[in-house]
C-alpha cells in the first residue's frame, strides 16, 4: 500500500471513530425540560406547565411576601407596582422549586421591556435554602452579595448610580458581580433570550436569534448545585415575562422512564381525543418506584375566550382531550400536548405531540384529502340529504341559458 493510501485510510478510520464517539456522547446525554411556564392568569404560585409555581418577594423588608405590588400572573409574569412605597418599586420573584442541571442548561425567556428607565433582570440563582429571600433581595438592592448565579440585565438604569452592574450578561460569584458581556442589548419591546452554559463552563447567549455571543467562565460555573429561575424589577414599570423554559443537560439516568407522548392527531371541535402514549418504567429499584403523570396543553389560540381545552384525567397516562371552538374559525387550531412523567425523587421527563382541531368533521376530511365534495352535496356538509334537495328545488327548472346574442 502506498504511503498516500495509508494516510487516507488512517484519516478515514479516524473520522469514523470520531463520529462514533460523538454519537456515543450524544446518547449518554439527556435533554430534559425541568421548568416551563407560559403563564395563564391563574396566580403566580400556580404553574400548569412543568416545575411548579413561583413567589413574589419584597426587597424592603426582605422577609415579607408582597401584600400589594410585586410580580403577578395576569397572563404574563408582570411586575405590578401597585404599592406607592419604595417597596412597590423594587422587587423580584423566584421559582418555588430549584432544579438540578449537572451537565449544563439552556434557559429560554421571552420578555417585554416596557421602558429603559428601569432595572429588569432574569436568570438563575443558586439555591440558598431558607436564605433564598435574603440572598435574592440583597442582589436586588446592592449588586454585590453572597448570592451566586448567572443572569441577564435587559436594562440596568439607576438614577443614583448605586449599582455597579450594567446591561448584558452578568455572573455573581459569591463576592462580586462580573460583567461577562454587553455585546447583545435590545431596546424596549418583546424579545427572546437564549442563555446556555455547558459542563465545561462555556457560556453563550443570544437575543432574538442573533449569532450567539460566547465565552468561558473563569473559575468555572458550579453545576453540582441546584438553581432557581429568578426575575427582578426596579422602578414602576410594567415589565413582564411572556414565557420561560429551562432545559437541563446531563448524563442519561438509566432509571428514568422512556416517554413517547404518542402520534400527532387530527380531530374537530368538540370531538374528544384519547391520548395513547408509550411510557416505560426503567427503574431498577425493587420494588419499582411509581411514575406520576401530568398532561398540559398549549393551543395556538391560548387566551382566546372562544377556545376551550378540557383535559380529563390530566394526571393519568391515558388522558382525554376535548377542544371546543365557540365559533368556527375557518382554519385549523393546533394544540400542543406535553406529557411530563416523573419517577419518584427525579426530575420529570417530557415529550410532546400535537392535535390539529378543525371546525367540523367535514372540513377535516376534505382538508386531509380523505373525502371529495360530491356535486350533489350542494350545502357542502359531506353528505347528500334532504337539505340539498331543498336547495335544488329553489332553482328547479331555472333556465340560465342565453335567450339571444350578446355583445362580446
Amino acid at each position: 500500500m502506498k504511503t498516500r493510501d495509508r494516510i487516507g485510510t488512517v484519516l478515514a478510520l479516524a473520522a469514523k471513530a470520531m463520529a462514533i464517539l460523538a454519537l456515543t456522547a450524544a446518547s449518554a446525554t439527556a435533554q430534559t425540560i425541568v421548568y416551563q411556564d407560559n403563564y395563564d392568569n391563574d396566580g403566580i404560585g400556580t404553574n400548569t406547565g412543568i416545575g411548579g409555581g413561583a413567589v413574589s418577594i419584597n426587597t424592603s423588608p426582605v422577609s415579607v411576601e408582597w401584600a400589594i405590588g410585586g410580580w403577578i400572573d395576569d397572563g404574563n409574569l408582570t411586575y405590578d407596582p401597585a404599592s406607592t412605597s419604595w417597596g412597590g418599586t423594587s422587587g423580584g420573584s423566584y421559582s418555588l422549586n430549584s432544579f438540578s442541571m449537572p451537565g449544563g442548561f439552556k434557559l429560554e425567556v421571552t420578555y417585554e421591556a416596557v421602558s429603559s428607565l428601569c432595572r429588569f433582570t432574569m436568570g438563575l440563582m443558586e439555591e440558598a435554602g431558607a436564605e433564598d429571600r435574603t440572598a435574592y433581595a440583597a442582589l436586588a438592592t446592592s449588586g454585590t452579595t453572597s448570592y451566586k448565579g448567572i443572569y441577564f440585565n435587559a436594562f440596568a438604569y439607576d438614577s443614583q448610580d448605586r449599582f455597579p452592574n450594567a446591561p448584558g450578561l452578568q455572573l455573581a460569584d459569591g463576592s462580586a458581580v462580573i460583567q461577562l458581556s454587553d455585546a447583545q442589548i435590545r431596546d424596549t419591546g418583546v424579545h427572546t433570550l437564549v442563555l446556555e452554559v455547558d459542563a465545561e463552563s462555556n457560556w453563550s447567549y443570544s437575543i432574538d436569534g442573533a449569532p450567539a455571543t460566547t465565552g468561558t467562565i473563569a473559575g468555572g460555573f458550579d453545576l453540582t448545585k441546584r438553581y432557581r429561575f429568578i426575575t427582578r424589577n426596579q422602578t414602576k414599570v410594567l415589565n413582564n415575562i411572556r414565557s420561560v423554559t429551562l432545559t437541563s443537560s446531563g448524563p442519561a439516568d438509566a432509571n428514568l422512564p422512556d416517554v413517547d407522548a404518542g402520534v400527532d392527531m387530527v380531530t374537530w371541535s368538540g370531538q374528544p381525543v384519547a391520548m395513547d402514549p408509550n411510557v416505560v418504567n426503567n427503574d431498577t429499584q425493587v420494588p419499582q418506584r411509581p411514575l406520576s403523570y401530568l398532561w398540559t396543553a398549549e393551543p395556538n389560540g391560548i387566551g382566546d375566550p372562544n377556545l376551550e381545552v378540557e383535559i380529563s384525567g390530566a394526571d393519568t397516562e391515558n388522558a382525554t382531550v376535548t377542544v371546543t371552538k365557540a365559533e368556527p374559525t375557518g382554519d385549523v387550531t393546533v394544540v400542543e400536548m406535553t406529557l411530563a412523567v416523573t419517577l419518584e425523587g427525579k426530575d420529570p421527563v417530557t415529550d410532546t405531540m400535537t392535535i390539529d382541531v378543525y371546525d367540523d368533521a367535514c372540513v377535516a376530511a376534505l382538508d386531509l384529502g380523505l373525502a371529495e365534495l360530491d356535486p350533489t352535496d350542494i350545502d357542502g356538509d359531506c353528505r347528500t340529504a334532504f337539505t340539498d334537495l331543498a336547495l335544488l328545488a329553489l332553482t328547479w327548472l331555472d333556465d340560465y341559458s342565453l335567450t339571444g346574442p350578446v355583445a362580446k
